[in-house]
């Protein structure tokens, strides 16, 4: 319900339908973010819903947090790392340096690493966690990850 409040209030998440609920309807730590539709919708978008959840649910402690489309689980992370997101985006930290480090906190369904962690001169770091960004904004926008096109790999 908090995020839906939340979510409602700005209008610029008219283009995306975010569903948040208990994973599995019944876990008591995990929860999934099920993006149900997502007409129109940018990355850009989908993150700012994705902060605007992790905010209104920064008091609370979460195992781990599916990122769904449609019921189908496409990301995950770690709860506390979702608990620090939201409590950063709170404080007003800078949302393009939480952008362009949202993909190295994610995981597939799987448990593994869905992107890598960059080193090297900062123009080739943004370029490359850009890239990972808007990998990411597609695969959970299509619901389909495509293996060729993460460039962590």
């Amino acid at each position: 319900m908090p995020v839906a409040t939340v979510l409602g209030r700005d209008d610029r998440n008219a283009v995306t339908s975010v569903h948040v609920y208990r994973s599995w309807l019944i876990h008591p730590r995990d929860i999934t973010i099920d993006l149900v539709a997502a007409d129109g919708a940018a990355t850009i978008d989908l993150t700012r819903a994705l902060f605007q959840a992790a905010e209104a649910l920064k008091d609370r402690e979460f195992g781990r947090v599916i990122l769904a489309r449609q019921g189908k689980p496409m990301f995950m992370m770690e709860g506390a790392a979702f608990t620090n997101l939201g409590q950063e985006y709170s404080s007003g930290q800078n949302p393009v340096y939480l952008i362009r480090t949202l993909p190295e906190q994610l995981y597939l369904p799987d448990g593994t690493a869905a992107f890598g962690s960059w080193t090297g001169g900062w123009l080739g770091v943004l370029g490359r966690q850009i890239e990972d960004v808007n990998f990411f904004g597609q695969a959970w926008t299509t619901g389909e990850r495509n293996s060729a096109s993460v460039s962590s790999f």
